[in-house]
């Protein structure tokens, strides 16, 4: 989206700027502040930003679990719960590897991630229309970055941030 190439410097500095704890998902947190203080975000159109996926397929992954990270500690911090559009992309990407899992003993059990991963082969192909040589790609990268969203905000929650296991000496 990129609604932060341009903001008001004083309403910045108000509020004491991005939250630099954050590795990702300050803006959100930014955006989330600036609008609890009665703050505007102005989408302009013609300022379109395009998205440019990382270089390979483990960075894309990487990207999007440090995404999911941040957007824990985003509800973490604010006492918040995910959206129902950053709650379908933590189900299906916990839910499709399972799902084919659970397959390989009970059959039945697989439908829900083959359906998921059919119903992405489609959207994928819609999109690539005009470049059907792209769709396993634009597959690939829905199903790293829906994974790697749901990976990065279970692994949040398995280790909060800034916590470490201590170790109990003996006695």
């Amino acid at each position: 989206h990129g609604h932060h190439a341009a903001f008001r410097v004083p309403a910045f500095r108000a509020l004491g700027g991005y939250d630099t704890t954050f590795a990702a998902a300050e803006d959100v947190d930014f955006d989330h502040r600036l609008i609890a203080m009665k703050g505007r975000i102005i989408m302009a159109g013609p300022w379109a930003v395009h998205y440019l996926p990382r270089a390979t397929p483990r960075t894309a992954f990487q990207q999007f679990l440090r995404n999911g990270k941040g957007r824990t500690r985003f509800w973490q911090k604010h006492r918040l719960l995910p959206a129902p559009r950053q709650a379908l992309p933590i189900l299906v990407g916990i839910g499709w590897p399972i799902s084919l899992l659970l397959g390989l003993a009970f059959p039945f059990l697989a439908l829900p991630g083959l359906a998921y991963l059919m119903i992405l082969l489609a959207l994928s192909a819609c999109i690539t229309r005009a470049r059907p040589i792209m769709t396993l790609q634009v597959m690939l990268l829905a199903l790293l970055t829906h994974t790697g969203f749901a990976a990065g905000v279970i692994g949040t929650f398995r280790r909060p941030h800034g916590r470490r296991r201590q170790r109990i000496a003996p006695t």
